[in-house]
């Protein structure tokens, strides 16, 4: 017998305590009992104390049962006899000796750890009585103690304070398993009613009168507090309301839950009638199965000997009943999901059984897709589960848990022959398979109430291996064998559960799906031919032709994979022998080889002619192909190869084969074997290996054809092309070379009269085709013309004539004088496939292109050369004939002949002038913005044109063969000068035939051109001339240095007559010079005109101009005036200033010029007065030659012409006493040369003309008395 482990002793005891060993034997505990694992102690009354093997002292609390597991939950701080400390602290309180108490624990505690039936003394400590009055006895016998006996008495004692009563403990236990309906235990004494005799008394009764029913436990019956009531002193019952409904219909009851009968003489019954609740084991996590007790002190109602029990004297124990749970698996298949959700005829009858329909909907509602199949069934059953007494308010509900970690040994197919771990989880109350990146796979549910349980599957699931065949059954299953429980959970009345799980993973099955045909829609093989012409100088070693069909477009549409996903398709070829049991040898083919002995239909065999021997086929099998070899001995003629992945069925031919029609060139021969021999099938593989196969195509007859060899056209040959230039034309034969219609530009860098010509040798044009087998071929001119290009010379159509072996192309026009025919080109072509074509006159091209090949034709996009294929046929030996080359296999270039710069040709030059504009019209010359200043000699109105005779322009051009030309102005400006007139930029502007050179609103010049060549410039206002240079023709421009003249070259453009152009003359070729106009300046004195001043002052009656020059003036920045006298020496009207053309912008500044200091003049004291300039306005004679001496006249010229002379001091003049009339006006004058007057004209362009006049002679200074006189002086103009 195991011993369990020695936990702890029960230290103190104060109260009731009961005792439950794991077999259930039920004793009260008392001091020194031993507590081992697994036993139970529950308080009732009082406290008590557990002394731990190891930890600290352990309190039990009131109706709290405590599982003896070898550790000490509770009181783990406190300090060792802290329970001793308690109990004394306690005495004192009570004003009790402590020693009397420590002296009765300590003789206890000296009898040691004995079992109740030894008769040893206990002590009871009841926290009810006074501890002054704790006793300590020994009882008068053994106790009588039965594991399941009706009586526990007997324990202990004590004597309470003036009671007679000797405290007596009785003990019942009655169990709710033997309720009905109740989990009774078999073969145990479990009763409802036990019956116990009470010592310690006699006259016992049940007495609510002098005893107190509130002290009786407040219990509950499923939830319903218990209410108790005593009749006759001898019966009591438990009770619970029953309410009634509201319409009345069932009236309030009482429920009974138990009773109590007690006799006089001791004799107690106790029955229990219904359940009684239980504490609820979520607050007792360490209680399970039935260990749960529920004590009932009755001792607050029952007396003896004429007074009450004490407390804890008849105590019943209630022992709470167990739900049982119980799951069984049905007899059943389980829940089959078939991952097929289209019919498989025969290999599976349940493939659409649980697709998605109304009548089988998703359990699921969708919450994670669309499933690809779903079903539901019964699996498990709860049968033998009970809630057992506490049945009223239980219930039993099914739920699913997950068994073994989250793997569920599945996986789920991600592509072809490639799958990922399917992963369980718990979503809520379901379980989901799913995958780590989080795709839900599969969901499983249980209905709580019916145990239904419901499976939906959204992915395909890998089932096992069965490539490369299945067999007839395509369902290999797979399930979740031990991954799945199902659970049943009984909850009773007061909340006790049991639980049971069974594994339901091997009920959980998914079938595989697989691939099927559907071999109605298989396509049609179609037909592999191959032309035995390409066998002809085959590049390849050996010799093949091949070609190939492609079997996926005949078998993919016809394959359904299901939900397992596309794995792989493979493609076979098989050759069966004649009753189809076995692989074929030597099957005959119905081709047969060529025989080039077998020259005649009756020679030797009589079989036709060049008919050989039959060609047999064999089959062989490699990795990745399959092969039909068709021999004669040891010639290979023809194979017939499948790839088993990629479906190509390739037909290759090495040797010619036999044809009957000799008449035909391209008749055909056709593989002919035994139907059936020879086919194809595919088989399909699906995601996780499963596979099918079609249905056989039959290829024996009728697919495979070989046509007869014959000439033809070579696609891979090099084209023939030759090219040919108009600039290569002559109108003069240069032997070997005939002239033609029109003369080209031969380029100097090396073009002659050859190059209008290009050749083919012997063979140039054979190479174009293949002979085949019936070689040399001969080539001919075709007369079918309407092949080639509407081509077009001098505007015209060319027509097409074919001649024996010459081709020639003709074009009638019109030349200006008459209309004419000529050839145009010729081409010969001589039956070894020698050619010649020769260009005699120009063929329009594209214009605008320069040197191009573009050739114009009658209608439609222009073509890039003639193409002459069209009208080339061979024939081989024996009279077949191919002809029709395209792809532009015979083709001439002919390169246009542009119209060009003549590097030589003489410029065209022309002057204008500017003095030849005027603003008045002179016909035929139109007014211009400017007048000019005209020579006297030879200027006219006509010198600011220019113009040039037709054919002037044109002479700078070489038209080349494309004649005539025509001249035209182009629009882009940027090659013209930057030209600036009266200071602004010259824009241009090019309209139709005319360029206008213009400043804002304002035309400086026109150039007008026309298309024979000839041109008018008209210059009609100014342009700014480099300044200073005179009558000169440098032009300023914007920026950069000036220029000598117009270069207008980059303006003119020459189309020829197919529409080429040229411009770009360069070498200044076309140049306008602009003669600059200048100013003209004079300056004219007015007649008799002089200045005088008098140095008198005031009136004298002998001087009459004494006083004319009086000035009272202010003083200036020279001194005091004396004197002062202006007169106007230089007429306005006769101050000759022209400025001519240049006239916007223009100035004329008159000045005075000292022309020598020395003025010859001297003050009084003799010293001599020096000139000075102070400005050009202002001249000032200082005394001394000094520019900071003593001012002593001042002169002063404004633009108008009046000069002013002031006097600050007095002269010296001739001996006194010589003036006339007694006035001694002797003059002084200041001498010619001295001072003069200049005038400076300068137009807008910065060009000057000057003249000067001499002033000295027209001023003179009277000793006294001023006089003015004017006279004329003789003067002549400035050099």
């Amino acid at each position: 017998m195991l011993i369990q482990a020695l936990v702890g002793v029960v230290e103190q005891v104060s109260g009731v305590v009961a005792h439950t060993k794991p077999n259930g034997e039920v004793s009260l505990a008392k001091q020194g009992t031993q507590i081992r694992e697994g036993d139970y102690l529950t308080l009732l009354s009082g406290e008590a104390y557990i002394h731990m093997i190891e930890g600290f002292p352990q309190a039990l609390s009131l109706n709290k049962p405590f599982i003896a597991d070898g550790t000490s939950p509770l009181l783990t701080t406190a300090a060792d006899g802290t329970l001793v400390e308690t109990i004394v602290q306690e005495a004192l309180a009570a004003g009790i000796d402590p020693a009397q108490v420590l002296a009765s624990l300590e003789a206890t505690a000296a009898t040691g750890a004995q079992t109740s039936s030894g008769g040893r003394e206990i002590v009871r400590v009841d926290p009810n009585f006074s501890l002054g009055r704790v006793e300590a006895g020994y009882p008068t016998g053994p106790f009588g103690l039965g594991v399941n006996g009706a009586i526990l008495q007997n324990w202990f004692y004590g004597k309470p304070e003036e009671s007679d009563v000797i405290a007596v403990t009785n003990f019942l236990k009655v169990e709710e398993d033997a309720l009905n309906p109740g989990n009774k235990e078999v073969g145990t004494d479990q009763q409802t009613t036990r019956t116990v005799t009470l010592v310690g008394g006699s006259g016992f009764i049940l007495d609510e009168q002098g005893g107190n029913l509130g002290d009786l436990p407040q219990l509950t019956s499923n939830g319903s507090p218990i209410q108790y009531k005593i009749t006759g002193f001898t019966d009591l019952t438990a009770y619970i309301d029953v309410p009634g409904n509201n319409e009345g219909e069932n009236p309030p009851t009482q429920e009974v839950i138990f009773t109590v009968h007690l006799e006089a003489d001791g004799v107690l019954t106790f029955t229990l009638i219904g359940q009684i609740d239980h504490p609820n084991p979520d607050d007792n996590p360490e209680l399970t199965g039935d260990a749960q007790l529920i004590g009932i002190d009755l001792s607050p109602v029952i007396a003896a000997s004429g007074a009450f029990l004490p407390p804890g004297s008849v105590i019943v124990f209630v022992e709470d009943d167990m739900p049982i749970a119980t799951i069984n698996l049905n007899e059943t298949l389980g829940i089959v999901l078939d991952e097929s959700i289209r019919p498989h005829a025969i290999t599976d009858t349940n493939a659409t059984a649980d697709n998605i329909s109304m009548s089988n909907p998703d359990p699921f509602g969708g919450s994670y897709g669309t499933p690809i199949g779903a079903s539901s069934g019964s699996l498990v059953n709860k049968t033998g589960s009970s809630p057992g007494g506490d049945n009223k308010g239980a219930t039993e509900l099914y739920s699913l848990s997950i068994n073994g970690g989250a793997d569920s040994g599945l996986k789920m197919v991600t592509g072809p022959f490639t799958s990922t771990p399917i992963l369980l989880s718990m979503d809520g109350d379901n379980i989901v398979g799913k995958t780590a990146g989080g795709t839900v796979v599969f969901a499983i549910k249980i209905d709580a109430l019916t145990g239904e349980v419901s499976v939906a599957q959204y992915e395909a699931i890998a089932h096992p291996n069965q490539f490369p065949f299945s067999g007839p059954n395509r369902d290999e299953p797979v399930n979740l064998n031990g991954k799945i429980n199902a659970i049943v959970t009984v909850t009773d009345g007061d909340k006790d559960q049991a639980t049971a799980q069974v594994d339901i993973g091997n009920k959980i099955i998914f079938q595989d799906d697989a691939p099927i045909f559907n071999n109605d829609l298989l396509g049609d093989v179609g037909e592999a031919v191959l032309d035995e012409t390409n066998l002809v100088n085959n590049p390849n070693m050996p010799p093949s032709i091949s070609t190939t069909i492609d079997l996926t477009s005949v078998f993919t549409p016809a394959v359904d994979y299901g939900t397992d996903k596309e794995g792989a398709l493979i493609y076979l070829l098989f050759l069966d022998n004649a009753d189809h049991t076995d692989e074929g040898v030597n099957v005959q083919s119905g081709l047969f080889a060529l025989d080039p002995s077998d020259t005649a239909a009756d020679a030797v065999d009589g079989d036709g002619y060049g008919k050989g021997v039959e060609i047999v086929m064999n089959v062989t099998h490699q990795d990745t192909t399959d092969t039909v070899t068709g021999t004669v001995g040891t010639t290979t003629y023809f194979t017939i190869v499948i790839d088993n992945f990629t479906g190509a069925l390739t037909f290759t031919q090495f040797a010619p084969i036999w044809h009957s029609d000799t008449g035909n060139a391209d008749d055909t021969s056709s593989l002919n074997a035994l139907a059936g021999s020879l086919y194809v099938l595919a088989q399909a593989i699906d995601g996780d290996r499963d596979s099918a196969f079609s249905d056989i195509i039959d290829i024996s007859q009728g697919v495979f054809k070989i046509e007869d060899d014959g000439p033809s056209i070579n696609s891979d040959a090099i084209a023939v092309a030759g090219n040919v230039e108009e600039d290569a034309m002559s109108t003069t034969a240069i032997s070997p070379y005939p002239g033609d219609s029109s003369e080209g530009n031969q380029d100097l860098s090396g073009d002659d009269n050859s190059q209008d010509e290009v050749k083919g040798n012997a063979g140039s044009l054979t190479d174009l085709f293949n002979s085949g087998a019936d070689a040399p071929l001969t080539i001919q001119l075709l007369t079918d013309t309407s092949g080639l290009p509407k081509l077009l010379s001098h505007g015209q159509p060319v027509t097409y004539t074919v001649l024996g072996d010459t081709l020639i192309a003709t074009v009638e026009y019109n030349n200006g004088s008459a209309v004419i025919t000529t050839t145009v080109f010729n081409l010969q072509v001589n039956s070894d496939g020698s050619w010649t074509f020769d260009l005699q006159d120009q063929l329009d091209h594209v214009p605008g292109e320069g040197q191009n090949f573009k050739l114009q034709v009658v209608d439609g996009d222009p073509v890039d050369f003639i193409e002459l294929g069209s009208l080339i046929q061979a024939t081989d030996a024996d009279g077949d004939k191919v002809s029709g080359l395209a792809g532009n296999k015979f083709i001439i270039t002919v390169e246009d002949d542009v119209p060009v710069v003549k590097t030589n040709a003489t410029a065209i030059t022309a002057t204008v002038e500017e003095d030849g504009m005027s603003t008045t019209e002179f016909s035929p010359y139109p007014a211009d913005s400017s007048e000019g200043n005209q020579d006297l000699i030879d200027d006219s109105n006509s010198q600011d044109e220019a113009t040039g005779a037709a054919g002037s322009l044109i002479s700078l051009f070489s038209a080349g063969a494309d004649e005539s030309l025509t001249i035209q102005l182009l629009t882009n400006t940027d090659g013209l000068p930057k030209l600036l007139s009266h200071g602004q930029p010259v824009t241009y502007t090019v309209v139709g035939d005319t360029l206008t050179a213009s400043v804002n609103a304002t035309t400086v010049f026109t150039l007008k051109v026309n298309a024979d060549g000839s041109w008018t410039f008209d210059l009609q206002d100014q342009l700014d001339h480099v300044p200073g240079l005179g009558q000169n023709f440098k032009l300023q421009v914007e920026d950069g240095d000036p220029v000598d003249y117009i270069e207008l070259g980059s303006l003119i453009q020459a189309t020829d007559a197919d529409g080429d152009k040229v411009s770009g003359l360069a070498g200044n070729k076309f140049i306008i010079t602009v003669e600059d106009d200048v100013p003209t300046a004079e300056i004219i004195l007015n007649p008799n005109k002089t200045i005088t001043l008098d140095e008198s002052l005031f009136a004298d009656v002998n001087d009459p101009n004494a006083a004319t020059d009086d000035h009272f003036l202010p003083p200036t920045i020279f001194g005091f005036p004396i004197g002062q006298a202006t007169a106007n020496v230089i007429s306005s009207a006769a101050n000759s200033v022209n400025v001519g053309a240049d006239d916007q912008g223009s100035t004329s500044v008159l000045s005075l010029v000292v022309n020598q200091s020395a003025s010859g003049l001297k003050t009084t004291n003799g010293t001599d007065i020096y000139l000075f300039a102070v400005d050009s306005d202002t001249v000032v004679g200082r005394a001394g030659n000094n520019p900071n001496g003593q001012v002593i006249l001042q002169f002063d010229l404004d633009q108008n012409g009046n000069l002013t002379v002031t006097q600050y001091d007095s002269l010296k003049h001739p001996s006194p006493g010589n003036g006339s009339n007694n006035t001694y006006d002797e003059p002084v004058t200041l001498g010619n040369g001295i001072l003069s007057a200049k005038v400076i004209v300068t137009d807008a362009d910065g060009d000057t003309a000057t003249d000067t006049q001499d002033l000295g002679g027209l001023i003179s200074i009277e000793d006294d008395g001023p006089t003015a006189d004017i006279k004329l002086m003789p003067h002549s103009p400035a050099p």
